[in-house]
């Protein structure tokens, strides 16, 4: 077990972190899992849904963490009914980042 997966308290976070690291091939910093688990907390979770880039979306995944600056999530254009990988805009990554450092 890394030392990230060791700072994790629940069986949840614990398969997250798992599920994540495993799609990628490759471990995530302490820093994108802190990142991911903000976004989590803000909605980003599969099932809800949401409004980006002008469109309706209900989520399918859970975000993909790749840098700070580059997340990305699978989701469904309600309106088409396309799946889509969608990048998560940038101001809401630096909110994000922003409370993530100020706690």
């Amino acid at each position: 077990m890394s030392c990230s997966s060791q700072l994790l308290t629940s069986n949840d976070d614990r398969h997250l972190h798992r599920r994540t690291s495993e799609k990628r091939g490759a471990q995530v910093s302490e820093k994108q899992l802190s990142l991911l688990h903000k976004l989590t907390r803000l909605g980003f979770t599969r099932g809800n849904q949401m409004i980006l880039y002008g469109y309706r979306f209900e989520l399918v995944g859970n975000p993909i963490v790749v840098h700070d600056s580059f997340v990305f999530v699978d989701a469904i254009e309600t309106k088409s009914q396309r799946l889509r990988r969608v990048r998560l805009p940038l101001p809401i990554l630096k909110m994000a980042n922003a409370e993530r450092q100020a706690a």
